[in-house]
């Protein structure tokens, strides 16, 4: 990823879509913090994009937080039945496995 460093900065990379796929990518290879960094950005931005905020709640899953991770899979949950998101399954499974 730092190879290409300038190149992700480009306004083509500048979506939900993209700042989310750079956030798992780093999420799945455990660099926790980063990928917190661009949940966290991208949500600023794209507010009603409940992909950025499943991701964000994933974050706060592996940091153990599970307070938080809650309270961004419920956010996730509420966008994607109000927009109709088919990831909602997904979603709603992310919440119902969180263990209190």
């Amino acid at each position: 990823m730092t190879v290409f460093k300038d190149v992700l900065t480009t306004k083509r990379y500048d979506s939900a879509y993209w700042q989310g796929r750079f956030g798992r990518f780093y999420l799945k290879h455990g660099n926790i913090k980063t990928a917190q960094q661009y949940f966290a950005k991208a949500i600023v931005k794209y507010p009603d994009t409940a992909l950025l905020y499943q991701g964000l709640g994933k974050v706060y899953v592996a940091k153990g937080n599970v307070k938080l991770a809650r309270k961004n899979f419920v956010k996730a949950v509420a966008l994607a039945t109000t927009s109709l998101d088919p990831n909602l399954v997904e979603f709603e499974a992310d919440l119902a496995g969180l263990k209190i």
